[in-house]
């Protein structure tokens, strides 16, 4: 995070936490960078305090690194540990599928749908960074519908983890739209009762090829260290 390249604007009672959640997130630190708290601190325009609290929190919940005697780091896109996280995902989601067709109001699910519907409608207005998190607010949805608190703050994890993976592929060349029309598909299924042909849906929509992945790594990589680095607490793209 050199100072040549930060650009964060200052945001009165802005969460830090919550700022440096999108940041990791977004990888505005590079995949394997040190994260200098003093600098970040400078950057937000407040204390070393909350920075080092929020970082210890982030760490927690597997959005960051730490070195014993050298501090916090950004997360490496490596293949494996994305493949894993794919297949958590996968796992979990499908685990909620019983949960949410017991549980789920027909209401529910249909405003679900809808959502995801709405955002396939509007596809060509959204850059990728608003999609991907349009795409990650729809599972967090879906666990919540499950009404397993536990498993929702588990999925929502995983899918804030894999969410740079999702961005660089609806940014793939193709209909951008298809990710969000398969979701609402899932859930309309669900609404009608069919809950085998949801589950098939789902496992064929969250299954990804390594070679799917790794070309999408490669890609978000180049972007990483070749585009300048907006460190924007905004998050434009």
């Amino acid at each position: 995070m050199s100072k040549a390249k930060t650009q964060i604007r200052k945001r009165p009672g802005a969460a830090v936490y919550d700022t440096l959640r999108e940041m990791t997130l977004e990888y505005r630190f590079r995949p394997g960078e040190k994260i200098n708290e003093t600098e970040v601190s400078e950057a937000l325009g407040v204390s070393r305090t909350p920075v080092r609290e929020a970082l210890n929190r982030l760490l927690t919940e597997g959005l960051i690194d730490f070195r014993r005697n050298y501090g916090f780091y950004c997360r490496k896109l490596d293949l494996a540990e994305v493949m894993s996280l794919a297949e958590a995902v996968r796992d979990v989601e499908l685990a909620l599928v019983d949960h949410v067709a017991a549980r789920a109001t027909p209401e529910a699910l249909a405003a679900l749908a809808e959502y995801s519907e709405s955002i396939a409608e509007g596809i060509d207005s959204l850059p990728a960074c608003d999609l991907a998190r349009a795409d990650e607010a729809f599972h967090a949805r879906f666990a919540d519908l499950a009404g397993n608190p536990v498993l929702a703050d588990i999925a929502r994890n995983l899918n804030a983890r894999i969410r740079f993976l999702r961005k660089i592929l609806m940014e793939a060349p193709g209909d951008r739209s298809a990710n969000f029309r398969a979701q609402a598909r899932i859930i309309r299924l669900l609404h009608d009762g069919q809950t085998e042909a949801a589950r098939d849906a789902l496992d064929a929509y969250l299954t990804l090829g390594a070679a799917e992945v790794k070309e999408a790594l490669t890609i978000g990589l180049s972007r990483i260290y070749l585009d300048p680095i907006n460190m924007d607490v905004t998050l434009s793209p």
